[in-house]
């Protein structure tokens, strides 16, 4: 039982598949970059973590008018991040100091990344913690207090950030990355996460749909 009240409407040119994915992949991107970063036109963003959310998350703040960098230690993330509008990729944080991002936003949060955004950070930077890939970290003190960074942290998003994304996804100008498995090939597409070797967020569907 839902109440009618929490219920969206999916517009036309956007898939359910889609619209699953949107809830969480894309509405958590769009709230980190849109809501809690501010990010707007002419603003230097750095990504970091090019996977699922942070893709969706550099096409968003291409969107916004910004200029748009990306961080990965997997170099196979870059095509797809130039694509979305990024315009450089690099595999070590330490780069984005030459570029005085107004913006950082990890989405990653491998403990040690959120502590090198800081200390690449321009002053008053606003770097926006979103990934949640250790349960603990540690931060130099020093340039985060004297450079005057703002650390802030996004956690999903609002009913009006999910209508934002699902315009932008009927409009064409934002497409999130989705992969289809069989309902019986479960096991396979869990090896497929634990190894990273998923192109998109994976979906499958029950048998009885299936088979229609």
């Amino acid at each position: 039982m839902v109440r009618a009240s929490r219920l969206m409407h999916i517009p036309e040119g956007v898939s359910f598949e889609v619209a699953a994915v949107t809830t969480d992949a894309v509405v958590t991107a769009f709230a980190a970059v849109r809501t809690t970063a501010d990010v707007r036109l002419g603003d230097t963003v750095a990504i970091i973590g090019l996977g699922g959310l942070g893709l969706n998350g550099a096409r968003i703040a291409h969107l916004c008018g910004a200029k748009v960098y990306g961080v990965d230690t997997d170099e196979a993330t870059f095509p797809k991040a130039l694509e979305a509008g990024v315009r450089e990729c690099f595999t070590d944080i330490s780069a984005l100091k030459a570029l005085k991002p107004s913006v950082i936003i990890d989405f990653a949060g491998m403990g040690v990344t959120t502590d090198a955004a800081i200390k690449a950070a321009p002053p008053e930077c606003r770097v926006v913690l979103v990934g949640l890939g250790r349960d603990q970290m540690t931060l130099a003190t020093s340039p985060f207090v004297t450079k005057k960074v703002k650390l802030l942290s996004s956690l999903g998003g609002t009913r009006e950030d999910l209508a934002l994304a699902f315009e932008q996804i009927a409009s064409g100008n934002l497409l999130p990355a989705v992969q289809e498995f069989a309902f019986e090939d479960i096991n396979g597409a869990l090896e497929m996460l634990r190894e990273g070797k998923a192109t998109g967020r994976l979906f499958t569907r029950p048998r009885a749909e299936a088979s229609k």
